[in-house]
């Protein structure tokens, strides 16, 4: 990133808003998903389910809140 040629202020407004969107959809569909699998998957850890079972809750809950957010955001 170092020899990037940005300078601030010179994105126009259509450039910012497509930007910000794709971060949020990405965020969204798969940073959201990943993050609450993660945190159900220590909580299996903590609750001694096991190795193979907190990887099951990860994966199950992972593409649960995928398919939700989805359909949430399907509109």
């Amino acid at each position: 990133m170092a020899d990037d040629d940005y300078v601030p202020g010179s994105m126009d407004i259509s450039d910012q808003k497509s930007t910000y969107e794709n971060v949020m959809k990405f965020s969204g569909y798969w940073g959201m998903p990943f993050s609450i699998a993660l945190g159900t998957f220590f909580m299996a850890l903590l609750a001694d389910s096991g190795l193979l079972a907190g990887f099951f809750i990860f994966f199950l809950v992972f593409i649960l809140t995928h398919i939700f957010v989805k359909m949430f955001f399907a509109h």
